[in-house]
């Protein structure tokens, strides 16, 4: 291997590790650590380097073996990883074909024969275009960040030939490039069309990732809406025992007066169906009542929730600390107990002994939410590879959003959130950084 093929095989590297460096922050890996995916981005640039330079023959490869690496590597759906495989490798040919141009035009000589002429021009070429490449994948991640990688599946299909027209564009462009130098107007027009087509493809890509960020903020909201629509019946459902037990208790006087009067009297039976229907009233009052953390919002949450569990069938027990110093705003703390609460008892309901267990402590200035349920079945995965809370049977759009909006919250709040499957049962773990902000 001479010094030409070396370099070869160094940028077909770089490029491979750019490539797998940015998918391995945006899809959920299967493997631990970084080595099995150096490994990968090697196989993948020696498969790569021993493939004819500008053929349709490397394109095609290159595209299969990107996926194909992307599946082994991450816990992703096929019509996911071919996105990442087309939208990559369209930007590192795009980029070529326009630097390429760029620089012939300039220098007046064909870029083959400036690569291939001078080592120092072909690493100082080599080096702005890598540089260049870095700096749009970089552009590329920071938008499929922002807007999340929890689609449908027709929208991921629609990403596919967005991309698999803009790479048979590109294609197109190599085919036809120049190959008379001394058409200076040709050359010209040639490559403004190949910048045009490159900047119109960005301002694709960052509409089309704007569009599904905006469809994601929307179906989130959905789900918060349906939270708080949960909180406020809840707290409703405490106002009401709370009436109901003031008002039972401003006559449990009169009633117990009543009751001494009728046993002075001998009146036994009498006495005790006083005391027995007293008894009743209460207990009807406290339903729900049992529950008291000093915090008012998630008492009222885990109250609605106790209640619809034992209008289901479903066990529930409840462990709490003392919470009245709560600092993280009530929203956040809603939407996180509604969400995996709502999860719980929607995946227990169906389940064999349905049970729920759920303990909120404070600990070292953190707040930890544990939420322990029962399941029918295996929980399904999202489109990113995570596994989904809920299988939102009535609402399959859904999917996957309320697990979103939990992690966001635990970020924001410098913290975490993991879930685990342990046999039937499904653990869940929320861990906020509660401090006041003062």
């Amino acid at each position: 291997m001479n010094v030409s093929q070396i370099i070869e095989f160094l940028l077909c590297l770089v490029e491979n590790i750019f490539i797998y460096f940015f998918t391995d922050r945006l899809l959920y890996k299967r493997f631990k650590g970084k080595l099995i995916t150096y490994l990968i981005a090697i196989l993948n640039s020696i498969i790569i380097f021993l493939l004819p330079e500008l053929s349709y023959l490397k394109i095609g490869v290159s595209i299969i073996a990107v996926t194909c690496f992307c599946l082994f590597l991450y816990k992703t759906k096929a019509h996911i990883a071919s996105v990442f495989a087309l939208l990559f490798i369209y930007i590192l040919y795009i980029i070529d074909v326009i630097t390429g141009n760029l620089i012939s035009l300039i220098t007046s000589e064909s870029i083959i024969s400036i690569l291939f002429g001078s080592l120092l021009w072909r690493l100082i070429i080599c080096i702005i275009v890598k540089a260049l490449d870095f700096l749009v994948f970089l552009f590329i991640y920071k938008q499929l960040k922002k807007a999340g990688l929890n689609y449908e599946k027709k929208y991921w299909i629609l990403f596919n030939i967005i991309m698999f027209v803009f790479l048979i564009i590109t294609a197109m462009f190599m085919l036809l490039y120049p190959a008379d130098r001394s058409d200076l107007e040709s050359s010209i027009i040639y490559f403004a069309l190949a910048v045009l087509f490159f900047i119109m493809s960005l301002i694709v890509i960052y509409f089309f990732t704007n569009i599904l960020e905006s469809n994601n903020r929307i179906q989130k909201y959905l789900i918060l809406e349906a939270g708080y629509e949960s909180v406020n019946e809840s707290l409703l459902l405490q106002q009401e025992h709370i009436r109901r037990f003031n008002k039972i208790r401003h006559d449990i006087k009169n009633h117990l007066l009543l009751a001494h009067s009728m046993l002075k009297q001998n009146k036994y039976e009498d006495a005790d169906s006083i005391i027995t229907k007293t008894l009743c009233q209460t207990d009807s009052a406290s339903i729900g009542m049992d529950i008291s953390s000093g915090n008012s919002v998630i008492d009222a949450i885990l109250s609605g929730k106790k209640a619809t569990c034992d209008n289901s069938g479903i066990a529930f027990n409840c462990s709490l600390d003392d919470l009245s110093s709560i600092y993280i705003d009530i929203l956040d703390i809603s939407s996180v107990l509604s969400n995996l609460l709502g999860n719980a008892i929607e995946a227990a309901i169906n389940s064999e002994n349905p049970s729920i267990e759920i303990k909120i402590v404070i600990l070292n200035n953190y707040l930890n939410i544990y939420v322990k349920n029962s399941f029918a079945s295996t929980p399904q995965e999202d489109s990113s590879g995570s596994i989904l809370l809920t299988t939102k049977k009535d609402q399959p759009e859904l999917h996957g959003y309320g697990t979103q909006i939990i992690k966001e919250i635990a970020e924001k709040y410098s913290g975490n959130f993991k879930w685990v499957v342990d046999g039937s049962f499904f653990k869940a773990a929320v861990i906020l950084y509660n401090v006041s902000k003062e």
